[in-house]
């Protein structure tokens, strides 16, 4: 049986390594922003912060249709946020990069090793064949 000690230590490892979606109090935590009614009241905050640069834009003398592609824009960008906010992403993203910094090397080499890999397999299919070897 695992102690609260050791559960604790999985989580932080699963939150060190970009997993923070095997932590149960994270995965709850999705779940209660996907309900429902939470979606509902952020799909009309989303609406009334467009609607909100919209009349912004309005007000400062843009036309009609450069203030609505403002006001979309804006409501995009609020619907982006909370989406980073509820999945996570910034640790999901810290350890991918993270693990792309530390590979740096591995992928600097892998042209290199993509060419010598089809230098191979080229000459292995071209290299002719001896005159005893039977025909398929």
């Amino acid at each position: 049986m695992l102690s609260s000690n050791d559960v604790a230590r999985c989580e932080r490892w699963f939150d060190e390594n970009g997993l923070p979606y095997f932590v149960e109090q994270r995965h709850e935590a999705i779940q209660r922003a996907l309900g429902g009614r939470v979606v509902a009241l952020w799909s009309g905050i989303i609406a009334a912060v467009g609607a909100a640069a919209f009349v912004c834009g309005q007000l400062a003398g843009l036309d009609t249709f450069t203030a609505l592609l403002v006001g979309v824009q804006v409501a995009l960008l609020v619907a982006v946020v909370r989406g980073i906010v509820v999945f996570d992403v910034g640790a999901i993203a810290g350890w991918a990069a993270q693990h792309a910094w530390e590979s740096r090397r591995l992928v600097r080499r892998a042209p290199l090793r993509l060419r010598g890999m089809v230098t191979r397999t080229l000459n292995r299919e071209v290299r002719p064949r001896s005159p005893n070897a039977q025909m398929e």
